[in-house]
C-alpha cells in the first residue's frame, strides 16, 4: 500500500471507531499521524479525498466555524467489507 492508501485506511479506522459521533480534524490528524507515522499535514487532504469519494461527510458546528467529520453509510460498508 502507498502512504496515501495507508492514511486513508487509518482515517476509515479512526472514523469507524467513533461512528456514533462526528470528530474534529485535530483528533483525526493526531490519531492517524500517530498510527501511520506520517506528518499530520498529510492527513486532511486524504480526509477530503474520502469526502469527495462519498465515504465521509462533514457536520458543521452550529456555534462556530469548526467542521466535524463522520462516516457515511457507504463509508461504513466499505470499511466493513475491506477490513
Amino acid at each position: 500500500m502507498t502512504e496515501n492508501e495507508q492514511i486513508r485506511h487509518a482515517v476509515l479506522v479512526c472514523l469507524y471507531g467513533t461512528r456514533k459521533m462526528p470528530v474534529g480534524e485535530s483528533f483525526i490528524s493526531r490519531t492517524v499521524s500517530r498510527d501511520v507515522g506520517c506528518e499530520s499535514a498529510a492527513v486532511m487532504p486524504e480526509v477530503h479525498f474520502l469526502k469527495d469519494a462519498g465515504f465521509v461527510t462533514t457536520v458543521e458546528d452550529p456555534f462556530g466555524p469548526t467542521l466535524y467529520f463522520k462516516l457515511t453509510p457507504a463509508g461504513i460498508l466499505h470499511y466493513e467489507r475491506n477490513r
